[in-house]
């Protein structure tokens, strides 16, 4: 609670980097989803959202059928700090790639580092392959959201950002009982599956 609130003190104060005010047009316009580019661009954070279910959903699965609740958090915390770091070091780095480079880079990355979870199956070795596909994660994220301010007019900004957004959620959505079904009734490993597959 408190690095939320300190964190969000902190994204509120910041007015160089806030985009100007931008009026809507007067006239009705179509949807942002006509716009070329966005729907794909949905529909890949719609599989990013189901690579972090596919993950999280069997982590928790197996802490669970392992006795070993207590380190869920642990290898979930792994994933997460290694992508944390790799967006504090992007972001203080000059854009090497095309925003589409880079989250096709990211991607790739991604399912590379994902792999090795279907050889894994004990909780320490689970975290060591998070560690490291945590990396790609940031990355890919930035370039993704990044991707939306130039594909769309300023003043359209916050609706094509939410569309995005909605995109992860839903294939968060789909994707944590796709994983608990495999889970249930093939095998632990099974729900990486889900990951990988939306990874590819």
């Amino acid at each position: 609670a408190a690095i939320g609130a300190v964190g969000t003190v902190a994204l509120l104060v910041q007015r160089r980097t806030e985009p100007l005010p931008a009026s809507p047009p007067l006239e009705h316009q179509r949807s942002v989803l006509r716009l070329s580019g966005l729907p794909v661009l949905v529909v890949v954070m719609a599989l990013l959202g189901v690579v972090f279910a596919g993950v999280e959903v069997t982590v928790i699965a197996t802490a669970r059928e392992t006795g070993q609740t207590e380190l869920a958090g642990v290898v979930l915390a792994a994933w997460s700090i290694s992508s944390l770091a790799s967006g504090l070091v992007l972001g203080g780095q000059r854009r090497v790639f095309r925003l589409r480079r880079q989250l096709l880079v990211g991607a790739v990355v991604m399912l590379v580092t994902l792999l090795p979870l279907l050889l894994v199956v004990e909780l320490p070795a689970i975290a060591v392959v998070l560690l490291f596909a945590g990396a790609s994660v940031s990355p890919t994220l930035i370039a993704g959201f990044a991707l939306v301010e130039t594909m769309v007019p300023v003043e359209r900004l916050t609706e094509a950002l939410a569309w995005v957004t909605v995109g992860i959620s839903v294939g968060f959505a789909l994707g944590s009982p796709g994983s608990g079904w495999l889970v249930d009734h093939v095998s632990l490993q099974a729900g990486f599956w889900v990951a990988i597959t939306a990874a590819a």
